[in-house]
């Protein structure tokens, strides 16, 4: 059987974009390609798909899943890529993969994009219902409006008792700071996850004007949920103020990587045992609250 062979400087893509890069047109067909850090692209054929396929048998993923304005992400994943693989976790991912949909590409589109998520999400949940369907366990790391993407994604699919989502790392999620309450619109998605991680910063310039002046409201990944004690049980709020200075900074920033490393570490830092944690300027985490 052929064996699919990860180039070192390669991250698979999966793209639901047009000619595979075009950011404000959804393809009629999902596309497969190994993408490098200068974005070269090189597109799979249909055999080199299946055998990507059965490749990912048991295997465990992480999915990376950009936001709105993201015309080229590539450069983004790569860097995750290397700052997830320098931890040396005990137990790695076998493979990350990248995902695409047409977010845009110009601040005054964002609601052009907001309306995009309800286009691409049943094409993207038939990729991750197949990928679940294989692999051992997905985690995801989404940011910004990717986090909107996900979870109406979830909201699709039906409560069973496994879990189509292991580990939900949140980035500046942009959306509504009441929406994952117990009994409010994604409470029923993220009890499609095992566990979710809201990491929020109040330096969040992009999400304080331009989600607050489309929406007239504020977004859970500025200052976290609006009433903690309503936060389902398997949700933790982790406020980066002190580490995360921008939109995108999470992707730059090494507390915020080593916190992801504390996860799968230490039971403390799980949101069973931990509902509020503050990650430090020295780059320490502190559990605030308790569960």
């Amino acid at each position: 059987m052929f064996n699919w062979v990860f180039l070192a400087v390669s991250m698979f893509t999966i793209s639901d974009r047009d000619n595979f890069w075009d950011a404000e047109v959804l393809s009629h067909k999902t596309q497969y390609a190994e993408v490098d850090e200068q974005g070269i692209t090189k597109i799979l054929n249909e055999i080199q798909i299946e055998n990507f396929w059965a490749s990912l048998k048991d295997k465990n993923i992480l999915l990376l899943i950009h936001g709105f304005n993201s015309p080229l992400p590539y450069w983004h994943y790569h860097n995750i890529r290397v700052n997830i693989e320098n931890l040396n976790l005990d137990s790695p991912y076998d493979c990350i993969i990248g995902y695409v949909w047409p977010s845009f590409d110009d601040a005054i589109e964002y609601r052009m994009a907001k309306r995009q998520v309800q286009q691409v999400k049943p094409v993207f949940a038939n990729t991750l219902s197949k990928m679940h369907s294989l692999v051992r366990g997905i985690d995801v790391i989404a940011h910004s409006m990717g986090n909107r993407l996900l979870l109406e994604t979830l909201d699709g699919f039906p409560q069973t008792s496994f879990k189509w989502v292991r580990n939900f790392f949140s980035w500046a999620p942009a959306i509504d700071n009441e929406s994952v309450d117990i009994g409010q619109w994604y409470y029923p998605a993220t009890q499609r996850c095992e566990n979710m991680y809201v990491f929020f910063s109040r330096n969040d310039a992009v999400l304080k004007w331009a989600y607050f002046l489309p929406e007239l409201d504020i977004p859970l990944g500025l200052f976290g949920n609006e009433n903690p004690s309503l936060l389902p049980q398997n949700i933790q709020l982790i406020d980066c103020s002190d580490v995360v200075n921008d939109h995108s900074a999470y992707m730059l920033s090494k507390p915020v990587y080593d916190y992801l490393q504390k996860v799968r570490q230490d039971v403390l830092f799980t949101p069973m045992r931990s509902k509020n944690v503050r990650i430090k300027d020295t780059g320490d985490s502190e559990v605030m609250v308790l569960r």
